[in-house]
């Protein structure tokens, strides 16, 4: 069964759709992952009374801190939230 020329221009335009739809979905999630990467670090030592909030709130401008204390945990190796007078952390900033 032969197929006709407007089912083919039909079906090529379906697939050239999906195509750059997916392929806008590809820019934007890159886009989205280098927005969240840090920019720099900054090092900060542990004073008393500091908390992983008032670090991540100094630091961020308008960004979650919860965010900002993942990525200061990450980055330092810390278990916990438990913080010690004198420890130097590395605090990433973002744009």
């Amino acid at each position: 069964m032969a197929i006709s020329s407007t089912r083919l221009r039909r079906f090529a335009l379906q697939m050239g759709l999906i195509g750059f739809v997916l392929a806008g979905a590809l820019f934007g999630l890159v886009s989205m992952t280098n927005s969240m990467q840090p920019d720099n670090f900054i090092e900060v030592t542990v004073a008393p009374g500091d908390t992983l909030w008032k670090i991540a709130t100094q630091v961020t401008s308008g960004k979650d801190p919860r965010s900002v204390i993942y990525d200061i945990k990450k980055y330092n190796g810390l278990e916990s939230g438990f913080l010690k007078v004198g420890q130097v952390l590395q605090v990433p900033l973002y744009e």
